[in-house]
């Protein structure tokens, strides 16, 4: 799982510009004493089933409140399992907070509120990693600015507004490559703007977005979707919508450079016939994966960056895969019936749906059943793996 670590606020020149948690907390200090005051009035074990309806990052904030809570909530279990595999979070609609949050180790769901923007505007997400979350918000209608956020930490910010050569409804995928509120991240926007392949990247207490626009390969066609971004070896990566690797990365002068390598050759030119694509590094490697049609056939490969070819996996090993549209990214795995497994942002009920290297088939986590189409199943959109 991602490591989270407490982030520090940067001055108030920088443009982007965090928001000031403290005005909220004082503004609620005096409502969170009370309901404190009444919480700690109840009897121990009611307060104990209390806790049992506050899930993992908001349970160790709950004990921390006072001695009586602390004394009546038993310590978070130990164990190096749960530590390891994300929770996915999902909305249930793109306004407000209300979300669902899965643990792949417990099997459970909780039904949580988690304060994503600090307006109650309509919002999506459009990426996500090492904790952070990157969210488009809307109003009246219309997009409106790019935030950041940390669920963990509370801490949230606003990106620089595009000036009007870019818009934000032609942004198809987004990605960073540290903590976005650190002074060496640099931020990248992949745009539709063909028959070009054209880049926007910013990085920390840049006044501006900066564009570059490159000429597609007269045999390659890049077509930019929307699966996120992986920045690796310094550089970042990203699939178009038929296989095809797309690297850019920035040089010396704040320009970049734009290479496009092969896909797959077992990976159709039909994008028909792909259901979804997704990029993830895995144990110092860059992996691919690939899904047909409503699930009718999964093949994973790795990118070989030295000879550049692509190499068929037949097993992940001690790894497992976590891939949504937004967020994707791997994780050694210590309970063995865990491992060799790819998650998807799909649900059965409720239940996630991963597919097995092992078995070659989808199973439904936490059952015995499995999945031979995507047809009874819903594909969660406005989602992420924290």
């Amino acid at each position: 799982m991602p490591q989270h670590q407490h982030q520090h606020q940067h001055q108030s020149d920088d443009r982007l510009v965090m928001y000031s948690i403290e005005e909220e907390e004082e503004e609620d200090d005096e409502e969170d004493d009370t309901f404190i005051s009444q919480i700690t009035e109840l009897p121990q074990d009611i307060i104990r089933l209390f806790s049992e309806y506050i899930h993992l990052f908001d349970l160790g904030n709950f004990r921390a409140t006072c001695k009586t809570i602390r004394l009546a909530v038993p310590p978070i279990p130990k164990t190096n399992n749960n530590l390891l595999l994300p929770l996915f979070i999902c909305f249930k609609n793109d306004e407000g907070g209300s979300c669902q949050v899965m643990d792949l180790y417990r099997n459970d769901i909780h039904y949580n509120n988690l304060r994503i923007s600090s307006t109650e505007d309509p919002f999506t997400v459009d990426f996500s990693k090492n904790g952070w979350v990157v969210i488009l918000t809307w109003s009246c209608g219309m997009l409106e600015s790019l935030k950041f956020f940390n669920p963990i930490t509370r801490v949230r910010g606003d990106y620089v507004d595009p000036d009007n050569d870019l818009s934000l409804s032609d942004i198809r995928s987004i990605g960073f490559s540290t903590y976005p509120n650190s002074h060496d991240c640099v931020t990248v926007a992949f745009v539709d703007d063909r028959p070009e392949t054209v880049i926007y990247h910013i990085q920390h207490g840049d006044e501006t977005w900066n564009r570059c626009e490159f000429n597609n390969n007269e045999d390659i066609n890049f077509t930019m979707g929307t699966s996120s971004p992986v920045y690796f070896a310094g550089a970042f990566y990203v699939l178009d919508i038929k296989g095809y690797l797309g690297k850019f990365q920035l040089v010396d002068g704040g320009q970049g450079s734009w290479q496009v390598y092969n896909k797959p050759s077992s990976i159709s030119d039909d994008t028909h016939t792909l259901q979804s694509y997704h990029l993830v590094e895995c144990d110092g490697q860059l992996v691919a994966v690939f899904i047909g049609y409503m699930g009718d056939w999964v093949k994973v490969f790795k990118f070989d960056l030295c000879k550049q070819i692509w190499v068929q996996l037949k097993t992940l090993g001690n790894y497992s895969l976590f891939v949504s549209q937004k967020s994707s990214f791997s994780a050694m795995i210590t309970e063995v019936g865990m491992r060799n497994r790819i998650y998807i942002s799909r649900l059965k009920g409720n239940h996630l749906v991963f597919y097995s290297l092992q078995t070659g088939m989808f199973h439904v986590a936490g059952t015995e059943d499995t999945v031979e189409s995507f047809s009874n199943t819903s594909e969660q959109l406005n989602c992420f793996w924290l």
